[in-house]
């Protein structure tokens, strides 16, 4: 289809609050002025329970990622459109004020998970952190996370099984990391190490993102890798195990080499 919703996944819950990524493959040309119009209407609700939003768009072809709705705005949830409720998601790219293309995708209804993320645009400042908010959170990190075992932590997979493409996630609770495991390599990547374990072309990329602005990536040379957040410094505190403050605005993507198989898990505690 011409236009790729890369996040959410189809099925995955969404709602205000929740980022949005979304560009388009048709080659074009588009008329301008474009913009990207974005519906989310739970199933079977009125129309103002839903929201239309629009971005502007410079280039269709590059990922438009942005929360949703516009930052600043807020949605109440109401009595008809209850978390779990059925709803569907649909990107339309307007080129000249005409609908140029348009794909939907389902979804179900999730008012609490993005309302962190609400409060956390509204914020002063908010966004991505500035260099001395990122140095006194390093510093934070480092002076109050105790060892984790990692015997406790569980493992929630969020690929389809071992799949190609992009593998994508709001993080609106602790994570200790991103957990990817590569299944399958095509020969001709080769690998040429001593231990048959590290190809030098990437295999996958993760991405870390705090609201629109990348701020982590890393990536996967070997056929398992752990990347720890709390190695990343996006966990600010814990006690004892329990995370007692998380980062707004959090998630992650990751982009699996063409041809390359992997699965992807968030490894959390139980």
């Amino acid at each position: 289809m011409p236009i790729q919703i890369v996040s959410p996944p189809s099925g995955a819950p969404f709602g205000p609050g929740f980022q949005l990524n979304v560009f388009s493959d048709t080659v074009g040309p588009f008329l301008p002025p474009l913009e990207w119009e974005i519906d989310w209407r739970p199933d079977g609700t009125h129309d103002q329970e839903g929201s239309i939003t629009s971005y502007p768009a410079t280039d269709p072809h590059t990922n438009l990622i942005k929360f949703f709705p516009e930052q600043g705005q807020t949605m109440v949830p109401t009595a008809h459109a209850e978390n779990g409720t059925q709803g569907t998601l649909t990107v339309r790219l307007m080129s000249n004020a005409v609908e140029a293309e348009r794909t939907s995708i389902p979804v179900k209804a999730e008012w609490v998970i993005g309302a962190l993320n609400q409060i956390g645009s509204q914020a002063p400042g908010g966004g991505a952190l500035t260099p001395i908010q990122a140095q006194q959170l390093q510093q934070t990190h480092e002076s109050t996370f105790p060892a984790i075992s990692l015997d406790s932590l569980t493992l929630e997979e969020i690929s389809s099984g071992p799949q190609g493409g992009v593998v994508a996630a709001n993080l609106g609770a602790w994570i200790y990391g991103v957990l990817v495991r590569i299944r399958s390599v095509p020969p001709e990547f080769r690998v040429d190490t001593a231990d048959g374990d590290y190809w030098v072309r990437s295999l996958a990329i993760v991405r870390i993102y705090r609201g629109a602005d990348l701020w982590k990536r890393v990536p996967i040379h070997t056929s398992s890798k752990i990347v720890s957040f709390v190695d990343e410094g996006l966990v600010v505190a814990v006690s004892t195990i329990v995370p007692i403050q998380w980062l707004l605005q959090i998630s992650v993507q990751v982009s699996i080499a063409e041809g390359v198989l992997a699965q992807v898990y968030l490894m959390s505690t139980p």
